[in-house]
């Protein structure tokens, strides 16, 4: 809980080209470049059936911003 610094909601997301299948993107965040990771694709669990959006917990570790999805 420490290292959270957001919570967001959906945000619009650049792919990453040849980046590995948890990768989901990036994103802006205050201008500061933040790397997506699909917490489902890296635990290998189903894709979500639903249409609700997808929120964004943006966790600082070793002075770098990654954003769990």
């Amino acid at each position: 809980v420490q290292d959270v610094q957001d919570v967001l909601k959906q945000q619009q997301m650049a792919r990453v080209p040849l980046a590995s299948p948890e990768i989901a993107g990036s994103i802006n965040l205050r201008g500061r470049i933040v790397t997506v990771i699909n917490v489902r694709e890296r635990l290998h669990l189903p894709e979500r059936t639903d249409n609700q959006s997808r929120m964004f917990v943006v966790v600082r570790h070793r002075d770098e911003l990654y954003s769990l999805m």
